[in-house]
């Protein structure tokens, strides 16, 4: 399945606690071969979702994680470093570096007023 309509039946079948989209930076090859209109024709979307049940993490709308959580309270945001962590489902704590998503500092205040 595509993943921005797999994103999108996310977002209307499940009930989202997090939502950050944005549009994705032309990575270096498709800006320097046809420059700034890579990234005014792309169409490619970065994205941090955080359902009830799972975490999807998407950089130029391909899947970089899904992963399910025990507790949403538990989750917390570092915002010196960029790292959310996590307790998966084998009551193990992981995190996800978030540098590719170019967190703004509106986007750090939402993390932050959600998550900790």
């Amino acid at each position: 399945m595509n993943s921005l309509k797999y994103i999108n039946s996310i977002l209307r079948n499940e009930n989202t606690l997090v939502v950050i989209i944005k549009r994705s930076e032309p990575d270096f090859w498709g800006y320097t071969t046809i420059g700034h209109l890579a990234y005014v024709l792309g169409k490619k979307k970065d994205c941090l979702i955080i359902t009830e049940k799972e975490i999807l993490y998407l950089i130029r709308s391909k899947l970089k994680k899904k992963v399910k959580y025990l507790d949403f309270s538990e989750i917390r945001f570092n915002h010196m470093n960029d790292n959310m962590y996590y307790k998966d489902a084998g009551n193990n704590e992981q995190s996800i570096k978030l540098d590719e998503l170019r967190i703004t500092y509106e986007e750090i205040q939402y993390l932050k007023s959600k998550l900790n």
